[in-house]
Parts: C-alpha cells; sequence; structure tokens
C-alpha cells in the first residue's frame, strides 16, 4: 500500500510527539487516536541498544516497543487483494481465500522467520523499509487497513478476481501485526503511511476470511449512489451532512456481512454502515438508529471478550483522519454494551 495520507509530527511543550496536519473528519464525535505512541524519553536518539537476546535475535528494547505498539492494533482489519489479471504481491498463489502468504513465505522466497522477535533490529528496519517502498524483495509482512474504505483503494483488474479479506487480529497470537507509524523508530524518518499495518508470517485459519469484491459491489447504490465506478468509491459524506441508518440498508450490509459467517457478520456490516457519516447521536444506547442495528444483527455472534477489549472499549486505536475507522470502532462499542451491558460497562471510555 502507499501512503494516503501524511502528518507532520512535533513535541508539545511537555515533550510529547503527537501528529498535526490533519483534520479528523468528525471532530464532533471526538478525535481520539492521538495519543503518541512514544514519548520523547522513551526515543532511540542516542539511547543505548540493549544487548540481543541471542546472535540474530531482536534485542530486548526493540522487542519491547513493538510488544507496546501492538496493543493498538484493532481489532479487525481488511485487505483487498487481486488472485488472476493482476495478481497481488506479483504471484498467483500469495493471496488465496485459505491464506495470505507473503513473499517470504512462499515458495517464490527462500523462508521467513518463525517470528518477528527473531529479526535483528537492523534487519526489521530494512525489510519494512524495502516493503514501503515497493522494492522488489522477499518481504515477510502483508499489508492491511483498518478502513475498509482504504482497502478498496487497493483492488485492481476484473471484479471476478478481487477479494476483500477480514482478519480478526486477537485470534493471531502468532502473526504480529503493527500500525506503520509505530515503527518509524525504525527507520529514522517519518513513513508517512498511516493508513497501513502489516502483518508479519502467513495469515491463516478461522481469524482470517475473504469474500469477492463483487458482494460489496452488488449494495454500493444503496450507499454510495448509482453508477458509481469500482475502484471509485467515493469517502463518506461531507461534514455536516448525515445520514440515518434505514432497515434496506442493514439489510444489504448484513447480506454481505453473513457470507463472511461467523463472529465477521457483525464487524463487515458494521463497516459497511459506517462507509456514511453518521449523527453523533447514532452511538448513544437510546438513539433509533442503533436500536435498527442491534435488532437487525440481536442472532450475530458478538464474542464476549470484546468486553475486554481495549481497541473496541477506549479509545487507543489511530483514528485521526480515517472517519469510518472512528465511526466503525464507535458503533462496536456500542452494540458490545447493547449486548454485554454488565460485562463492558466498567470500561466506558472516558471521552463519552
Amino acid at each position: 500500500m502507499g501512503a494516503l495520507s501524511h502528518a507532520a509530527r512535533y513535541e508539545d511543550d511537555a515533550g510529547r510527539e503527537t501528529l498535526t496536519g490533519m483534520e479528523s473528519p468528525d471532530s464532533r464525535a471526538g478525535s481520539y487516536g492521538r495519543e503518541p505512541y512514544h514519548s520523547k524519553d522513551d526515543s532511540n536518539s542516542g539511547a543505548a541498544v540493549e544487548p540481543s537476546l541471542s546472535p540474530g535475535i531482536m534485542d530486548a528494547e526493540t522487542e519491547r516497543r513493538i510488544q507496546k505498539a501492538r496493543e493498538r492494533t484493532p481489532r479487525y482489519l481488511f485487505r483487498c487483494w487481486n488472485n488472476a489479471d493482476f495478481p497481488s504481491g506479483g504471484h498467483e498463489d500469495l493471496n488465496t481465500t485459505a491464506a495470505i502468504t507473503p513473499l517470504a513465505f512462499s515458495s517464490y522466497g527462500s523462508g521467513g522467520d518463525p517470528s518477528i522477535y527473531h529479526l535483528s533490529r537492523k534487519a526489521l528496519g530494512d525489510m519494512v523499509a524495502s516493503h514501503l517502498h515497493g522494492e522488489n524483495v522477499a518481504t515477510q509482512f502483508s499489508s492491511w487497513a483498518a478502513s475498509l474504505q482504504t482497502a478498496f483503494t487497493f483492488d485492481s483488474g476484473l471484479p471476478g478476481n478481487c477479494y476483500v479479506s477480514i482478519i480478526d487480529t486477537k485470534r493471531l497470537p502468532n502473526n504480529v501485526i503493527l500500525h506503520v507509524p509505530s515503527m518509524d523508530f525504525l527507520l529514522g524518518e517519518s513513513s508517512a503511511c498511516d493508513h497501513e499495518y502489516l502483518a508479519h508470517g502467513v495469515i491463516s485459519g478461522p481469524a482470517h476470511k475473504a469474500v469477492p469484491l463483487w458482494a460489496f459491489i452488488e449494495v454500493a447504490p444503496h450507499f454510495y449512489g448509482t453508477g458509481i465506478p469500482r475502484s471509485h468509491f467515493p469517502g463518506p459524506a461531507p461534514i455536516g451532512s448525515y445520514s440515518s441508518i434505514y432497515w434496506e440498508e442493514v439489510a444489504d450490509a448484513r447480506w454481505v456481512g453473513d457470507m463472511y459467517g461467523g463472529s465477521f457478520v457483525v464487524p463487515v456490516t458494521i463497516a459497511i454502515l459506517c462507509q456514511q457519516q453518521r449523527h453523533g447521536k447514532f452511538w448513544r444506547g437510546s438513539a433509533p438508529d442503533l436500536d435498527i442495528v442491534a435488532l437487525a444483527l440481536a442472532d450475530c455472534e458478538i464474542p464476549a471478550e470484546l468486553c475486554q477489549d481495549a481497541t473496541v472499549l477506549t479509545d487507543i486505536v489511530y483514528t485521526f483522519g480515517f472517519g469510518d475507522v472512528e465511526q466503525m470502532i464507535r458503533l462496536l462499542r456500542a452494540l458490545v454494551r447493547h449486548r454485554y451491558d454488565q460485562g463492558a460497562s466498567g470500561q466506558r471510555s472516558k471521552s463519552e
């Protein structure tokens, strides 16, 4: 994925790194996800790197920072890919409905490392830089987006050859998945890839599901208007323009969600509904729109562990500049509380 948005970093009077240069798509709902990945004292400028745990294995300081950044990875991520006329990654068998396989782990590579922690700090930094620059290297990563809207911009080729994958990041414990800006300390510069997440290793099993892009195209007129060409899905409505939720919309979104099945029905349905700008009151428990969505999804699985998931119930996920991601998290949070009111009440966000 290429850089779609840019943010300038600066340090405030307290020495905390923050972001500027971008305006939140919906400041009225409260811009969250703006907290820095690390403070000034946690930077690597002039700091001594702790020795490697063993030759060729990541040093303790780099591992600590990666583990800390991993806590902010969203619960659900999306990837749009092609497996025929314009195969993603350059080879047809890298992306399938069964697995997303980085080049290094395929038959075209020499084999990847068992985990990201088996890479030295330099090797990891070099690989991340090469991956982001699109260099012809045997990458151990695949690219993902928290924004379904962003994922759509990376489809290519004929509709029948394109798919949209979703992953449940918390059910992939062996795959370290990180927001690219959290790895800027490895690059020595700003990556300007705030739309992108990198997942290490092969993605497979029940935590991954892929459905043809045509399913989204079928319901596109309901959410984007008629005559919208594929690959040109517009973004959410402008600030100040709100769309109410209607049964027909939820039914269309649920139709696509049902293709993913299981615990993916709810996040996919929500992601589609959040392609339009919704009013801030939508997230309140007494809002009619929320009642419509909750009723339509009443028979769907909402994992109980979401009641303890900080990426759903608190504001730690980066959403600055991605209105659909912010809306998706807030709606998912509202549905979790609606389903498990007692379990989630203790972790309500201080921002609300």
